[in-house]
């Protein structure tokens, strides 16, 4: 398989292995309707995440806080328990979401792939969110 070049690309629409040669063109680079067409997607899995974080994540990750912290836990620990189970529950939808609204059709493909898909992706979206999108937040907070 080839490597791709744009992580949110991957991240967002996963594409299977057989339409990466597609999707790139030669596969060294993107061409730019395909680079026309993840722009018109990337609006809708922006909303779709919102949703998702307003209306899923947020509520079951704050059930599962309150049976996994306690009262004399660090702010520290409770800031990486939320993070993880966010980015589990958020990683796991739009490991499915993404691959049906990248391919737009909804099929059985991310379940085949799922844990080679949901891995990498709860690997990216972990990183991306502890050492770049928290930490902003944080500095936009104070």
């Amino acid at each position: 398989m080839q490597r791709r070049h744009i992580i949110f690309v991957d991240h967002f629409c996963h594409f299977g292995k057989r339409d990466c040669t597609d999707y790139c063109g030669s596969g060294t680079r993107l061409q730019k309707r395909n680079y026309l067409e993840t722009l018109k997607i990337i609006p809708f899995m922006w909303v779709i995440v919102v949703l998702l974080v307003r209306l899923v994540a947020g509520q079951l990750a704050g059930r599962i806080m309150q049976r996994f912290s306690g009262q004399t836990d660090g702010f520290n620990a409770r800031i990486l328990l939320n993070t993880s189970l966010n980015v589990t529950i958020l990683s796991i939808f739009l490991t499915i979401l993404g691959t049906w609204v990248g391919s737009k059709q909804i099929s059985l493909e991310p379940f085949r792939n799922f844990f080679h898909s949901w891995l990498r992706n709860f690997g990216v979206a972990f990183w991306i969110e502890l050492l770049i999108a928290r930490p902003i937040a944080r500095l936009a907070m104070k």
